[in-house]
């Protein structure tokens, strides 16, 4: 079976230097889906690139970490702190895990920011979140009813390692530091791959038991943020047979992403890597297509 890759850019809107890459990724290089963050800055200069890139396939980041909420904050009241901000990502997965949370609340929110994207004129084709924060029990079966609910055809499941792979990764890492300076260690980030390929592998079957979508395979959290040509070329060499995603954050980083995140420096460096021309002969060598996730649901 000849691999259909899916290349992912998270954080459509966060700001318009990232907007700018994500189209630029796409245009020039071998990205062909993001998702757009409907409560963020510049959401409107994404619908306005997305207008002008038809191309460019559109899914929904769903976000509870980031910014401000879009509805009221009477309506939502479990889910921000005293400035009226989305909770950091810690205290809303302790908050989730202990029942503190109104479901009901978080389930509201994201359907409003489902809907100001349909508003908008993108027509989602998967769902996935900011911090992966979908892949919360918790929140599993919220994320398959909207799903359902606005007729989206696909989740994101990040399921990248297995157990034993990420304990002889991790094994082998030691406990040297990172390879970049804006990146968590090695062993963080394949800690983090395990356990989130774990959560990723009770939504997978949550999704598909509902007629959802979802990836084989996905790349991108042990590859870490800010990867190089290099790093990125060695993946496409080795690509499963199957469906897979693969995650990136390219962008231009500017002073509205640095109000938002900490995740600046290191997105041009995905950029480039993405653009460079060498990606499309290395996938026409391994037999390796690129798709979308709505390509992915007309498998179905």
């Amino acid at each position: 079976m000849r691999a259909l890759l899916i290349v992912n850019a998270d954080d459509f809107g966060i700001s318009e230097g990232v907007n700018r890459g994500i189209v630029e990724a796409h245009s020039g290089g071998i990205l062909t889906s993001t998702t757009v963050m409907a409560n963020m800055p510049a959401f409107d200069h994404a619908a306005q690139l997305k207008r002008e890139h038809p191309t460019l396939t559109v899914g929904v980041h769903l976000n509870l970490t980031a910014g401000a909420p879009l509805l009221p904050l009477s309506k939502v009241p479990d889910l921000v702190d005293r400035e009226g901000r989305f909770l950091r990502g810690g205290r809303l997965l302790m908050g989730l895990t202990l029942g503190r949370i109104d479901r009901r609340q978080a389930e509201a929110e994201l359907s409003a920011q489902v809907e100001r994207a349909v508003r908008a004129g993108f027509s989602p084709d998967h769902l996935d979140s900011h911090h992966h924060v979908h892949c919360h029990p918790a929140l599993q079966p919220v994320v398959v009813r909207l799903a359902r609910r606005y007729g989206i055809g696909a989740v994101r499941c990040p399921v990248e390692l297995s157990p034993v792979q990420a304990i002889r990764r991790v094994g082998m890492l030691g406990a040297r530091s990172g390879r970049r300076q804006f990146e968590e260690s090695p062993r963080t980030a394949y800690l983090k791959a395990v356990g989130l390929s774990g959560l990723g592998r009770l939504l997978r079957l949550r999704a598909r038991r509902a007629g959802l979508a979802t990836p084989d395979h996905f790349r991108g959290l042990a590859l870490g943020m800010g990867f190089s040509t290099g790093e990125l070329q060695q993946l496409l060499r080795r690509l499963p047979a199957g469906t897979a995603e693969l995650m990136c954050h390219p962008g231009y980083p500017d002073r509205d992403l640095a109000a938002l995140t900490s995740y600046g420096a290191g997105r041009d460096s995905e950029l480039a890597a993405l653009l460079d021309p060498a990606n499309r002969l290395l996938l026409l060598q391994t037999g390796a297509t690129l798709g979308s996730y709505s390509d992915l649901s007309r498998r179905l």
